[in-house]
């Protein structure tokens, strides 16, 4: 099976102008030319991959392939800038995809450094969801990512910087607070975890699940809103270490996180650092940032 490029293409304009008529607006194409396009990637897959409407949406395959489409079209655009680059006698731009701890804690630092080391340094930077930075660097979409390390890493090269402890937090505004902090798992297990990353039940049939514990579950990638939601007492959900000793004394107490003494969810330690695909070839630019990297924890 191979994908032509203009069947991704047209397949990620549909959804993101909402219509085939509005999509070959934007691609400069006949609507006819653009619904055969996106059919004959239908074809190929054997299913419908959008569910026709008003407003055109992605059916579960269609959101895998829409994904795929988008990451490809991205890592496109960014060789045609390298290459740009290159032509010019320019070196490539640092491109690399951090979580949000990273770019919290660490960035701007880094960041400063990478400029005190080289004025002239051009940055591609992206903050994504920890598992989204595996994809991003296999895809070729970044260079370098920058975050946890998950359990399957056998396709990239590690650097590990350092070690990070994560607990399950409760607010103290949530209503069964004081019950749970106590030790009332009943009470713990009827809460809702909130999470930035919620995996499909068909990627591990057969295990238990940190969610299949609770009630109910809520994925949310934004850091700041995860954390405004468990302050506010709408659930339990793991925080760094960090962030929980970033809590100001002074901070409304109905606001606070407090961490959850359990035997069933004692914590986690995970390394964070720079990983790349294997057996590639880094550009001058990301060996150095890997070297100062080194520098700042090694």
């Amino acid at each position: 099976m191979r994908f032509e490029r203009g069947e991704l293409q047209a397949l990620v304009q549909v959804i993101a102008a909402g219509g085939f008529q509005r999509a070959a607006d934007a691609m400069g194409l006949s609507q006819s030319a653009v619904s055969q396009a996106v059919a004959g990637l239908e074809n190929k897959m054997g299913t419908a991959l959008i569910q026709r409407g008003r407003t055109p949406t992605l059916t579960r395959i269609g959101r895998r392939v829409y994904d795929y489409a988008e990451q490809m079209l991205v890592a496109e655009q960014q060789l045609i800038l390298d290459l740009g680059h290159l032509r010019k006698g320019l070196q490539p731009p640092l491109s690399l995809a951090i979580n949000n701890f990273v770019s919290h804690y660490y960035a701007a630092d880094l960041f400063a450094m990478c400029t005190d080391d080289n004025a002239d340094i051009i940055l591609n930077s992206r903050v994504l969801p920890s598992r989204q930075i595996i994809s991003a660097v296999l895809d070729d979409q970044v260079e370098l990512g920058f975050g946890p390390f998950q359990t399957d890493m056998l396709a990239f090269e590690q650097v590990a910087l350092l070690s990070v402890r994560h607990s399950l937090v409760i607010g103290h505004s949530h209503p069964d607070a004081i019950a749970i902090l106590a030790g009332d798992e009943q009470r713990l297990a009827n809460s809702r975890l909130i999470a930035s990353y919620l995996d499909e039940p068909e990627q591990r049939p057969g295990q238990q699940r940190i969610r299949d514990f609770f009630a109910t579950a809520w994925q949310v990638n934004s850091l700041a809103l995860r954390l405004q939601l468990l302050q506010r007492g709408l659930g339990v959900g793991f925080v760094n270490r960090p962030m929980l000793l970033d809590q100001q004394p002074g901070a409304n107490e109905e606001t606070r996180l407090a961490e959850i003494k359990t035997s069933r969810f004692p914590g986690f330690q995970r390394s964070v650092g720079i990983f790349y695909k294997k057996q590639k070839a880094l550009t001058p630019t990301a060996q150095r940032f890997l070297q100062l990297c080194r520098q700042r924890w090694l």
